[in-house]
């Protein structure tokens, strides 16, 4: 791993070490308070409210900042774009050549991710946890087809929750267990981090084309402990994309860091867009606002008690 991308690592931990470092310190504060098992649980309690409230509160900032981008350049076009300018498109998604098929859905598309997971018992210790145990990332050459203009996709991108499927066992799990048995020998054996390394690179960096699929190692034998998950960007149906405009490349790509995923693929225009996710946001800010308060009226309640 190279300097940079060491960096760009440890630099992604922060937001997380922080948010776990925080919620330790409320636990503490809260519980050497309050005293007892009363206090423990509280602080347990005022932690976890504080901790979903910050993160619905990132994502929020994540959903604003891409619906103000909507509204900033919806009705404009790149002779408008200045390059490296953040930019929102919709029209239809066309492949290049032939369109991918996704392997659950057999949607066709030019951009898919699956993860497959599911229980493994512990030998150690009573019960089981849930791991990895395959996921794959395609992209093709495709372009988005506006009003005659042809923008370029360069980077592989982030779904919205409407281009997202998730299923437990039935049909998809026994596609999962002939997908984990890998009977063509096709797909790569590797640890969990380094195929999430691989797709946040992917998301990250400036490509046209990547096809990927691994296995971890991990088996199963009954398809209904098995989750899928499955994401795909459909071609010939109306999409609205956020991402990087480059003028020498003629299309989107992620090569500017920002809040969120670098290029993000919502289903719908803009206007449906722009309606949707505020109507989501609203809901989801009022409910950031509830669990935070209710974390933070424990610790206040805690600092005015007499320890």
């Amino acid at each position: 791993m190279s300097g940079v991308r060491f960096a760009r690592f440890l630099t992604s931990l922060v937001p997380a070490l922080l948010l776990l470092a925080l919620s330790f310190g409320i636990v503490i504060l809260v519980g050497s308070r309050l005293g007892g098992l009363t206090g423990l649980l509280l602080g347990i309690l005022a932690a976890g409210c504080i901790a979903l409230g910050l993160l619905l509160a990132y994502w929020n900032v994540v959903d604003w900042s891409n619906l103000r981008v909507i509204r900033r350049t919806k009705s404009s076009g790149p002779a408008d774009w200045l390059d490296g300018a953040v930019v929102a498109v919709d029209g239809f998604v066309r492949a290049d050549d032939e369109p991918l098929s996704s392997p659950f859905t057999g949607i066709p598309c030019a951009a898919l991710t699956y993860v497959v997971s599911g229980h493994r018992h512990s030998s150690t210790r009573q019960g089981s946890r849930r791991v990895l145990m395959a996921q794959g990332y395609h992209l093709i050459k495709s372009h988005i087809d506006r009003a005659g203009q042809r923008l370029r996709l360069c980077a592989f991108p982030g779904f919205s929750d409407e281009l997202r499927r998730v299923e437990n066992g039935g049909t998809w799990g026994h596609q999962a267990l002939q997908l984990i048995a890998d009977p063509d020998g096709e797909a790569s054996h590797g640890r969990e981090g380094q195929i999430l390394s691989g797709l946040l690179q992917a998301r990250h960096s400036i490509t046209e084309e990547i096809r990927c699929d691994y296995v971890t190692g991990f088996t199963a034998t009954r398809p209904d402990g098995l989750t899928v998950v499955e994401e795909v960007l459909p071609v010939d149906r109306e999409v609205c994309i956020i991402g990087t405009y480059d003028r020498q490349l003629g299309g989107l790509s992620a090569r500017r860091p920002r809040i969120g995923p670098n290029l993000i693929a919502y289903a719908g225009t803009a206007d449906e867009v722009l309606a949707r996710v505020g109507k989501e946001l609203a809901t989801f800010t009022r409910a950031a606002l509830v669990l935070a308060g209710i974390g933070l009226a424990i610790v206040a309640y805690a600092l005015v008690r007499p320890a």
